[in-house]
């Protein structure tokens, strides 16, 4: 069987180990989805995150098993590439992971439709989905490419924001630390100030008591001389004008005789 031109994706599907059971497939070509079932029980075992390629007589046959025992598998055509299946396998993964619990996986039974899978009916929309998205290698290369400058200019961008921030978190910073530093700056302004005014007046002080103290040596010193200089003193008076003896006791010729004169 081939492939027509703008459908390189056949068959998708989940397949669980350890019992070959389909849980869930779409086919988007003649291609049977049992036909998966078919391949992997070819390989006796498989190990816990195994990936490869089958190549098959008109188309490759790609698995990769995860660490909880199930299988995701891929026809595709021969010319399309194994990395973008095993990056289709991923997102499968991904969303199968994404709507079934472990316990709805190990009790699934063939119900429904025993050909194509239990859960085919839940998981179609979203399978269809992802078989249209890899119809084309060309497509998806091209826009994995302008995924990849997307993310890449959305990384930039990131950059750029987060380092927008920490400029701004450092700006922040300075700002902060430049008006903790005016105040600081304006509070050792008052202190030294306040400083300066109590050194001023301590030596106003200072002088004022080494004048008081000038002074009062000066008084202690100055004031015996000045009331000896104010004291009057006695006049001297010249011998012939000194007083008689009568003169000088008034009173004592009264009532006494004089000498009597010498024999």
């Amino acid at each position: 069987m081939s492939a027509g031109p703008l459908n390189e994706i056949f068959v998708l599907g989940v397949v669980r180990v350890i019992d070959r059971k389909l849980l869930s497939s779409y086919s988007s070509s003649s291609f049977h989805p049992s036909l998966l079932v078919s391949l992997a029980a070819a390989y006796p075992a498989f190990e816990a995150n195994l990936r490869q390629t089958k190549e098959c007589s008109d188309s490759n046959f790609h698995f990769l098993v995860d660490d909880g025992g199930l299988l995701y598998a891929c026809l595709s055509a021969k010319s399309y590439p194994s990395r973008l299946i095993f990056t289709l396998l991923e997102e499968i993964q991904e969303n199968f992971a994404a709507h079934h619990t472990r316990e709805q996986i190990d009790k699934a039974e063939e119900g429904g439709s025993k050909e194509n899978g239990q859960f085919s009916k839940q998981d179609k929309c979203w399978l269809q989905g992802l078989a249209k998205k890899y119809r084309e290698a060309a497509c998806v290369d091209k826009l994995q490419s302008i995924q990849k400058k997307v993310d890449a200019t959305c990384g930039t961008m990131q950059d750029s924001i987060a380092t927008l921030l920490e400029s701004d978190d450092t700006l922040e910073s300075l700002t902060n630390a430049t008006e903790s530093l005016s105040h600081q700056a304006k509070a050792f302004h008052r202190r030294t100030s306040a400083l300066r005014s109590r050194v001023q007046w301590d030596a106003i002080r200072w002088r004022i008591a080494v004048l008081l103290v000038f002074a009062l040596a000066l008084s202690i010193v100055l004031f015996p001389i000045i009331l000896a200089a104010r004291k009057p003193r006695d006049p001297i008076l010249p011998l012939d004008s000194a007083p008689s003896s009568a003169a000088l006791a008034p009173g004592m010729g009264e009532g006494v005789e004089p000498p009597l004169p010498a024999e």
